[in-house]
């Protein structure tokens, strides 16, 4: 297993935590009466969720593709840099 795919196996450690904060932020939310708090403790357990949901997604795009998304960015950057430095080099000096 390459370190990318082994990486995109330790995505779930984040979405774990996530889950279990918003797990315990829902606990406190239905022990509270004042409804602003209700709400934003609503908000904040969504908003967790979400953050999972992104962990647990990107996991498995690094583990299909074996390559984090930063590092298929850096790549097709310095490809292009590349190209724009052969361009501009004379040949036969």
């Amino acid at each position: 297993m390459t370190f990318g795919r082994l990486l995109g196996c330790w995505m779930l450690v984040p979405a774990t935590v996530f889950l279990t904060i918003s797990y315990f932020v829902c606990v406190v939310n239905e022990k509270l009466e004042c409804k602003g708090l209700k709400k934003l403790g609503t908000l904040v357990s969504v908003l967790l969720w979400i953050c999972a949901l992104l962990a647990v997604i990107i996991g498995v795009i690094i583990v299909t593709n074996g390559k984090t998304p930063i590092v298929n960015a850096i790549q097709a950057m310095m490809q292009e840099t590349c190209k724009a430095c052969t361009k501009s080099m004379p040949m036969g000096k």
